[in-house]
């Protein structure tokens, strides 16, 4: 019998970005779980909807940008947020 999973919430939660994992995803820290969250750069206050639920850890996708870092530019790519092919176009280089 297959198990049921559980209900991803709908409503966007706030997160504050602490740091980048090794994949270029934001690091948030909420009750003590750690969130992974694309689209986030660290120093950055999101909106973010959950797009998997784990014991250990959280992942999600940033849906708004409440306070942006100084990092952040215009991605080049106009497909940068679609494809995922290139995860921190969003980011200055330098």
């Amino acid at each position: 019998m297959a198990r049921k999973r559980k209900q991803l919430p709908e409503t966007p939660e706030p997160a504050s970005i602490e740091s980048l994992s090794h994949d270029g995803r934001g690091i948030a820290r909420r009750d003590g779980k750690t969130t992974f969250i694309d689209n986030a750069l660290p120093g950055e206050e999101v909106m973010f909807k959950f797009t998997y639920m784990r014991r250990k850890f959280d992942e999600g996708k940033a849906v708004e940008i409440v306070r942006a870092s100084p990092d952040r530019v215009e991605p080049p790519c106009q497909h940068s947020t679609l494809c995922g092919g290139c995860s921190l176009q969003h980011m200055n280089p330098d």
